[in-house]
């Protein structure tokens, strides 16, 4: 689990033991916001919350201001950049972050450079791959479905049953959950202990 400090007003120290020390700078002056990746038990499951600084801190003080599940020594395990910011219709806003394992004094100087560099290298990447193709709008086409296949290379595990039913040995979900969305959705995590099993 990862731990999260406020570096300066607008940067945040990271600290994963296997991946070392890192630095989120944002552009602007956001509010920084921590809190740790406790389950709200009180909310769930009606019983007495024993940490203070839950998972859900950083959505009720943006939804409704309450501030009461935030870390205000500024530390945690999740953390937030809020900027509020009006948009105008058919106008845009750009904001600009960057994470970096070696700290820069300066590090949004370097970010258009930095996006430059990447669009020119996977634009080097997908033009080797598409020597043969010279229709435009078809090499657009692949380029999309290739980073569409690229992209889905992740892996979600959501197993309804356990969700349902609770984790062994835990706390009993509420009964709502097995009339709410999802609830029916059984038989694919069944289907795939099945073919797993072999």
């Amino acid at each position: 689990m990862p731990k999260l400090s406020k570096r300066t007003a607008n940067s945040i120290k990271v600290f994963h033991p296997k991946s070392g020390n890192y630095s989120v700078t944002f552009d602007g002056d956001p509010e920084l916001k921590f809190c740790d990746n406790e389950t709200n038990r009180e909310r769930l499951y009606g019983i007495k919350n024993e940490r203070k600084f839950l998972k859900d801190g950083i959505n009720d003080y943006v939804v409704s201001g309450d501030d009461s599940h935030l870390n205000p020594e500024d530390f945690g395990t999740k953390a937030a950049a809020i900027y509020k910011i009006t948009i105008p219709a058919g106008e845009s806003r750009q904001i600009k972050l960057r994470l970096q394992h070696q700290f820069e004094e300066q590090p949004l100087e370097i970010c258009d450079e930095c996006l430059n560099t990447k669009i020119t290298e996977a634009d080097e990447f997908y033009n080797g791959l598409q020597e043969r193709v010279t229709d435009p709008d078809l090499k657009r086409i692949q380029r999309q479905a290739w980073a569409g296949m690229l992209w889905s290379k992740q892996f979600y595990y959501y197993d309804v049953e356990r969700w349902l039913e609770g984790d062994p040995g835990r706390y009993v979900p509420p009964i709502a959950r097995k009339k709410g969305r999802n609830a029916n959705w059984k038989a694919p995590s069944k289907l795939r202990h099945h073919l797993d099993a072999g």
